[in-house]
């Protein structure tokens, strides 16, 4: 005795009405989804932040990001997915892995004193959950770090990119009129 069993494969088809996708292309060398076109895609973000953001951020005239000279990737973990470099007075922190946060994580930067955080792409202005607290103040600790003179521990959520900067104790920031 034999017995067939006959199934038809399931299809479900989804249709969605007034759908619309907004999105980045990028042609030539980097349309390739590499770590180092992810970490160029980022700060050109970054710099389209800080030009829509000026009045809030400052110009960047003022915080030289845009014309500073100083530049220094000064971490690079492949297991964490982390890098962290400086350009001018802030320090930048990219953080890649999928699923992992880092609490206490230790970076290096070259300035003493105390940072905050100027932006973030976890913010909830960006779409972010809101997980990084501008209030928060970071103060350096003495002794080299990733061949940078000093360090200070940061929380890095999992997929995002925060930049710190000098914290001002003057609260008289100009500003825009």
């Amino acid at each position: 005795m034999e017995i067939r069993v006959r199934m038809d494969k399931l299809k479900i088809e989804v249709r969605f009405e007034h759908l619309s996708v907004l999105g980045e292309a990028h042609v030539g060398s980097r349309a390739l989804l590499t770590l180092l076109n992810s970490i160029m895609n980022a700060v050109e973000d970054l710099r389209k932040i800080f030009f829509l953001m000026g009045n809030e951020f400052g110009h960047p005239e003022e915080n030289m990001f845009m014309t500073s000279e100083h530049q220094y990737i000064s971490h690079k973990d492949k297991g964490d997915q982390v890098i962290v470099f400086e350009r001018g007075d802030l320090v930048l922190v990219f953080n890649f892995h999928w699923t992992n946060s880092y609490s206490d994580y230790r970076i290096g930067c070259s300035k003493p004193g105390k940072y905050k955080v100027v932006l973030d792409s976890e913010s909830e202005l960006f779409g972010g959950f809101g997980r990084i607290h501008h209030a928060a103040e970071f103060f350096t600790h003495e002794g080299y770090y990733d061949d940078r003179p000093r360090s200070f521990m940061v929380y890095a959520p999992s997929r995002t990119a925060v930049v710190y900067g000098p914290a001002e104790d003057d609260v008289s920031r100009p500003v825009a009129e």
